[in-house]
């Protein structure tokens, strides 16, 4: 749990910070289902990506699975959080059941059936359309505001997911996986990350100049460039270091608070 634990929080973005400001209660009811469907998706995901790879990880601080066999109750658990969250979904209305479907259907894509995740690029896709449909789970957004955080959450996926390609390079080899971090090199790969921090600034700046996703998101002006700079900063402290672990936990941690500045700034 500890390892998605982050992504818990994505369904907040629905509301603004002002709305918890207004009325405590009412925001905490309009995001508790989305929560539920969050901690739903989020633990079908992980169980399954660390049911299929125990064979091939080595470490078992990254799944406790590693270097074992797969219990049959692992993969209920992780089958079953899919089944309640479909659940879930139909009660709630067409949009955040193809929220939830998109969500599941690219987690069990990535790990399981194709498996995504073996593919050159196909993979950090795959990765994206796990989590970005997370955000809207809640049943409530703006589309502009909806817009800037998915564009933002997308940035720093592509980014921590090469990072964790170059990590794991070794044990996808062994497991056979042909990732985009081994086809474009480990030094490729991490020009490849700053050159999507570049890209994600520029991108919010500009959202904000024409007044299109960043200024629906209250995200104008000098907010704007604030967020760019905690962009380009997440960037520059995770490449910092040669170490592919050290950069990855670098990137998890700034990367999350990078997403409360922009939340926080965007009332």
């Amino acid at each position: 749990m500890r390892q998605w634990l982050h992504f818990l929080a994505l369904p907040l973005a629905a509301i603004g910070p002002e709305a918890w400001l207004h009325d405590t209660a009412r925001a905490a009811a309009t995001v508790a289902p989305g929560l539920a469907l969050a901690a739903l998706l989020l633990g079908a995901a992980y169980g399954w990506n660390a049911c299929a790879d125990a064979a091939t990880d080595a470490c078992t601080q990254k799944n406790p699975l590693a270097g074992n066999a797969v219990p049959y109750s692992a993969w209920a658990w992780s089958t079953g959080a899919a089944a309640a969250a479909l659940v879930l979904a139909l009660g709630r209305g067409p949009w955040v059941a193809a929220a939830t479907a998109t969500s599941l259907g690219a987690s069990w894509g990535y790990s399981l059936g194709p498996r995504w995740k073996a593919r050159p690029g196909v993979g950090l896709l795959a990765n994206c359309m796990i989590f970005i449909p997370i955000l809207f789970v809640a049943g409530t957004w703006s589309p502009a505001r909806m817009g800037m955080f998915a564009f933002l959450l997308g940035a720093l996926l592509l980014q921590n997911q090469l990072l964790h390609e170059c990590e794991d390079r070794r044990e996808d080899a062994a497991a056979g996986d042909h990732t985009t971090a081994q086809w474009l090199g480990g030094r490729a790969a991490r020009a490849a990350v700053g050159a999507l921090g570049v890209a994600a600034a520029l991108g919010v700046v500009g959202m904000a100049g024409v007044g299109g996703a960043a200024r629906g998101a209250g995200l104008a002006g000098g907010s704007s460039a604030i967020v760019a700079v905690a962009l380009l900063g997440c960037t520059a402290w995770s490449l910092c270091t040669p170490t592919a672990s050290i950069a990855r936990a670098r990137h998890r941690r700034v990367a999350f608070l990078c997403g409360v500045l922009a939340y926080g700034l965007g009332a």
